[in-house]
């Protein structure tokens, strides 16, 4: 079961990495910054620390 999620992942990974590739590079350029937007929105809701470092801003 966990090796046909591990493998599921990575051809999900891999089927996006071929996208990013075929791209020109301001497409690249705006998924990398939807991704930093939401590890940091997921790093918001899961560490107490970091909201708390957030809010003080």
């Amino acid at each position: 079961m966990a090796s046909t999620i591990a493998e599921g992942a990575a051809t999900v990974a891999q089927t996006a990495l071929n996208l990013a590739m075929s791209l020109n590079p301001i497409a690249i350029v705006v998924i990398a910054i939807a991704g930093l937007v939401t590890a940091l929105v997921v790093l918001y809701n899961k560490n107490q620390a970091f909201r708390d470092l957030v809010n003080e801003v």
